[in-house]
Formats: C-alpha cells, sequence, structure tokens
C-alpha cells in the first residue's frame, strides 16, 4: 500500500486530501504549465505523457481506496468526492514545462508499440522502447508493430506515389521531400512553407476531378502523424473558435479543397509566429512556431496570394498526375484499399518504410521543387480568364513593342464574347500575367498609340525603344 489515506478518530473516517493528492502525483498526475498561466493536467507512465481528467483522477483514486477493502472507507470517499479532487485541488500537484518531443534539426524518430525508429542523412535505425530517451506524447506512439526489412521491395504506397509523379524520377524526388518535410517535427530548418497539392489538368472553374490522390497522400501522413483536417470549402477567418480542434500534439493540419476565396496570405501567421488555439469556455493558449503544426492544403484552383517574394516563401506547390480518377481508383489498380485493417502486414511494413525513407529525403536534400506541369497556365486563367490567359500564352512577344490596340483586336477577333472589354482592362490583363511571371511590363504611348514591351528581368536591355 502506497500509505494511510484515511485516519480513524472514534469510529469516524477521516480521509486525508492531502494524501489523496499526494497518491494522484505518485500515479503520474502532473500539471502541464503553458505560457506561464495556463494549466493542464497530464499523467505520465512510463515516460508516455498524455492529456488526463479530473474524471480520471476520480478513477485511479476510486480503484485504490476500492482496492483497501473497507467499505467505510469508499463510501466516505464518494461522500466527499468533490472536495477531495477538484480543479483548484489539482493545482496542488507537481507542475512542468511543456514537454518537446520535437524532433532534432538533423533527425527523426517515428514512435512505434515495439520500438521506435530514428531516421538520420546516414540511415534508418531501429530501437527497443525499453528506455527511451526523453518523456514524450502517448499518442506519438504508431499501433503497429513494425519490422525494418533489410532489403524491402516497393510496396504498394510507394507505386503509387510513382505514378502521381508521372513516374518521372525528378518528380518523385520532390514528393519524397515535401512528405518528408511533413513528417519531421522540427519548424528550425527554415522552411515556412505550406505544402499546396493540385492536380495536374485543374478546371477552371474551380470543380473537383475527385479521385486523383490528393486525400490518400494525407490520409497517409496521418497514419505517421497527428493530423487535423478542415474543410477548406467553410473557412471562416472571423470564427473565433477556428483552431479548437487543434491540440498541443497536433503535428498537421490539413485544409482539405480550400476555397477559392481563400487567400495564403491568411495562413502567414500561423506558418511564421505559431498558433493561438481559442476553445469554448476555456482560457486561449499561444502554440509558439517552434512547437506549431505544419500546414496542408489541397485545391482545385490556384490558391490565391498577395505576390511577390513574400508569398513565395511561404508556399511550396505540387501537381499530381490524373492517372487516378473516380472511373481508375487505386483499388481497382492495386486490388485493394490502403490503410484498411485488412491491408497485409507486408504492405503496413513497407508503406512505413516508405515514410521513413522520405523523412530521410527531406533531410539530404531539403525540400526539392518539381517543374510545373500546367499550374502557371492555371494561375494565369485564375487571374484573368482561361481566354484570354490562352491566347497571352499564343501571343505574347518579348523585347519588341506592341501595339495595344492591335494586340486586343486580335484577341477579340479570337474571342467575340468579349467584346465589352476595354483597353484598361486588358492592360491590367497583361500586368497581372506580367507580375505572375516575374516578367518586365512596360507601357507607353508613342505617335499616337498606346504600346506596350513585356521583358524577361535578365533579358532586359538598357534601352528598349532602340
Amino acid at each position: 500500500m502506497y500509505k494511510e489515506i484515511y485516519v480513524e478518530n472514534n469510529g469516524k473516517i477521516k480521509i486525508l486530501h492531502s494524501a489523496i493528492i499526494d497518491y494522484l502525483g505518485y500515479k503520474g498526475f502532473m500539471n502541464l504549465v503553458l505560457n506561464g498561466t495556463k494549466r493542464v493536467l497530464v499523467r505520465m507512465e512510463d515516460n508516455l505523457i498524455s492529456e488526463s481528467s479530473v474524471a480520471e483522477a476520480v478513477e485511479v483514486a476510486r480503484d485504490y481506496i476500492k482496492s483497501l477493502n473497507k467499505p467505510e472507507v469508499y463510501e466516505a470517499f464518494v461522500r466527499g468526492m468533490g472536495s477531495y479532487i477538484s480543479h483548484t485541488k489539482l493545482n496542488l500537484l507537481k507542475s512542468i514545462t511543456i514537454v518537446d518531443d520535437r524532433d532534432d534539426l538533423d533527425t527523426s524518430v517515428l514512435y512505434f508499440r515495439n520500438g521506435h525508429v530514428n531516421v538520420s542523412k546516414e540511415g534508418i535505425e531501429f530501437k527497443s522502447n525499453d528506455v527511451l530517451e526523453k518523456p514524450i506524447w502517448r499518442n506519438r506512439v504508431i499501433d503497429f508493430d513494425f519490422k525494418l526489412l533489410s532489403n524491402p521491395e516497393k510496396g504498394q504506397f510507394e507505386r503509387f506515389c510513382e505514378i502521381v509523379s508521372k513516374n518521372d524520377e525528378s518528380r518523385f524526388r520532390a514528393l519524397k521531400t515535401f512528405v518528408g518535410y511533413i513528417l519531421h517535427r522540427n519548424r528550425l530548418r527554415g522552411e515556412t512553407k505550406a505544402i499546396i497539392l493540385y492536380d495536374e489538368h485543374m478546371d477552371s472553374t474551380g470543380s473537383a476531378n475527385g479521385g486523383t490522390g490528393k486525400t490518400l497522400l494525407t490520409q497517409a501522413i496521418a497514419k505517421c502523424r497527428e493530423v487535423v483536417t478542415f474543410d477548406g470549402k467553410n473557412i471562416k477567418a472571423e470564427s473565433w473558435f477556428k483552431n479548437q480542434r487543434i491540440e498541443l500534439t497536433t503535428d498537421v493540419m490539413v485544409y482539405d479543397d480550400l476555397s477559392r476565396n481563400v487567400s495564403l496570405e491568411g495562413f502567414y501567421s500561423i506558418l511564421t509566429d505559431g498558433i493561438e488555439v481559442e476553445k469554448k469556455r476555456q482560457q486561449s493558449f499561444k502554440i509558439p512556431y517552434e512547437e506549431s503544426p505544419k500546414i496542408i492544403i489541397t485545391a482545385n484552383q490556384p490558391v490565391k496570394g498577395t505576390g511577390g517574394s513574400s508569398d513565395r516563401r511561404r508556399r511550396y506547390e505540387f501537381e499530381l498526375a490524373n492517372y487516378f480518377s473516380a472511373e481508375l481508383t487505386p483499388e481497382m489498380v492495386f486490388g485493394n484499399r490502403f490503410f484498411q485493417p485488412f491491408w497485409s502486414e507486408k504492405q503496413w511494413n513497407l508503406f512505413y518504410r516508405f515514410m521513413l525513407e522520405c523523412i530521410r529525403e527531406y533531410l539530404i536534400y531539403g525540400l526539392v521543387e518539381a517543374d510545373s506541369l500546367n499550374l502557371q497556365k492555371s494561375k494565369q486563367a485564375s487571374l484573368t480568364n482561361p481566354q484570354f490567359a490562352k491566347y497571352f500564352q499564343e501571343n505574347a512577344v518579348y523585347n519588341e513593342w506592341v501595339d495595344k490596340s492591335e494586340f486586343k483586336d486580335k484577341f477579340l477577333q479570337q474571342y467575340p464574347e468579349y467584346t465589352q472589354t476595354s483597353s484598361h482592362q486588358v492592360t491590367k490583363w497583361i500586368d497581372s500575367i506580367a507580375k505572375l511571371e516575374k516578367i518586365i511590363s512596360e507601357h507607353k504611348s508613342s505617335g499616337g498609340k498606346s504600346v506596350f514591351m513585356l521583358c524577361k528581368a535578365n533579358d532586359r536591355k538598357e534601352d528598349h525603344g532602340k
């Protein structure tokens, strides 16, 4: 028995309040202090920490008191339970600061039931969980017994990733590095980017093609890290409680099918400063940048932004090949669904091995950019309209002055439905595309005509008039 938790005097049972608190401390209950003030009740067992509650504390104390086989003591506990265990009383427990179980700068760890795997540039190493090097959150542990195969073949999910990378080696490496970036629990490598996933062939209206693989990629990440998914179509920037589902242990926030009206600018503060979490009827708290979740966005049209270098620094965009669809699903190709309970143990092992290799690729190469497939064309169409974007791509010339009226008239001949388009609107469209493509656009009047010139920055001449 731990210690006497009650005293008996003249036949009356008196439960000791301090003994209850001491026993709960002995059983691993403690307070996690956030921002110097907010306290979160947690419990540590075998170096595994989990958020707790008054209800769990009551259950642990109850089970101990019942084990004493003294009905009169248990009766006294039941009668006064609310005074023995409360939020105020639990504040007397030991306090600790936030648990830092994030990855180191150049290594990463995946925890499984039967051990943990260290990943570095040098390789992948499996270790026992008997002695963890530091406390970790319990929900970091993946409910699977992992086997580190020495010569693994390609698993189904790896082949899926090759296919959505168009079976192109450079695109496949890019995919692996952004998956590794998301899986690496460290924010100090200087890459404050949101991963944005598109389909190769985006509908100019923003309609979803469906079944191309974006969701499968986010599901794969959720099998390795703690992911919270939001419906991107219903994001409301003004919502007081928009982040209320975020927990201290959240690794990744997925905004699925982001609305075309939402700009990446709304995510800038999360990407660079951390995240404020507001929960109903609870004190808000700040998760600092170093411990804040990373962001994945899936979209069916180019995600808006402020433009310029600031916006480019905060986005990493990747287009998935439109091989899979509602008519040709991965299940049809591979003969089974991924990540289901009946997925074979072999495929689970090969899947986790591939995800570990993705982390290693990221640690070696950083975030590798993939060449655009159709994204720039889609962005041009989004900034103007599909017809003008196509016309511009086919008729733009560089380093020559062009008569703006002739350029406009030729566009209207091809697309008479735009007969109401003004010269001012055409100028705005030209400048919008030029800014997107990092092209210099100049406008002037010459001989009573309005003319413009397009010039790529590295081709710019001292005097365009010559």
